[in-house]
């Protein structure tokens, strides 16, 4: 549906911004104690001036790595001028005229032109110095260090637990306590793992599945439900084996065996 296609769009531009910060910390080895982001829904998701609601991913991704999240104020462009005003000479010197087969190759190159061409030019407002060599001198001793561990994007969601006691991520469906059905969770997805919260509190943790897969922990289940569902083929047979071979026989003739 178009609401589906708009919420996969949209955790995708969260993913792409919380990459970008990552690879940035990374290039710059650490990480500035203050950023001053736009009101983008990536980021942020209400706007004020004293209680900003930080997206839920982005707001992991201050907390692993200190540093702290300052939006911008509406309506007032001059809170971040500095950053936008290179992005026509970097459009300009760096992508203009270019092609890149992969962005592997594009990050490459951007990393050896942000050191070669942009960090080497001389700029008027540093008094004519590079800025590599004023970051070197003034900035690089002020960031942060980079976290330990290295940090795993996460993209959350907020699904209905469903009669058959399971929610719904990304396609695939995760079993939880049956008497959370009808109630509505916040599931934290990584590459490798489905974590479940309500209330904050943590309810059930699977093992990441591919699209159109199950997870189903039987403990999730009423005993009486969990007893049915487990009444297999081979319990059948195995208790049609404790009566007698005649009750056997039966069985496996029923079952076509």
């Amino acid at each position: 549906s178009r609401l589906s296609s708009k919420r996969r769009t949209w955790r995708m531009t969260v993913e792409a911004f919380m990459c970008a910060h990552v690879a940035a910390f990374t290039y710059f080895d650490g990480v500035p104690r203050r950023l001053v982001c736009d009101n983008l829904a990536s980021g942020v998701l209400r706007a004020d001036l004293y209680d900003p609601r930080i997206n839920r991913s982005y707001q992991e991704l201050a907390t692993h790595y200190g540093f702290l999240v300052d939006p911008a104020r509406l309506g007032h462009p001059k809170d971040k001028p500095r950053v936008e005003r290179p992005m026509p000479y970097v459009r300009d010197s760096f992508f203009r005229g270019r092609d890149f087969a992969s962005l592997a190759q594009m990050q490459a190159a951007a990393a050896a032109w942000s050191l070669t061409v942009a960090g080497a030019r001389s700029c008027r407002p540093l008094g004519g110095a590079s800025p590599h060599s004023v970051f070197l001198a003034a900035e690089q001793a002020a960031l942060l260090p980079l976290a330990a561990r290295s940090f795993e994007t996460a993209t959350w969601y907020t699904p209905k637990v469903a009669p058959d006691a399971h929610v719904m991520v990304a396609g695939a469906r995760y079993s939880v306590p049956f008497a959370l059905i009808g109630k509505r969770l916040d599931v934290r997805a990584t590459d490798s793992t489905i974590t479940c919260f309500l209330g904050g509190e943590l309810v059930k943790t699977h093992a990441r599945m591919k699209k159109g897969k199950r997870s189903t922990d039987w403990a999730d289940y009423p005993p009486e439900k969990t007893a049915f569902l487990m009444r297999t083929p081979t319990w059948c047979r195995a208790r049609a084996r404790e009566v007698g071979p005649a009750a056997a026989s039966v069985i496996e003739s029923l079952l076509g065996l």
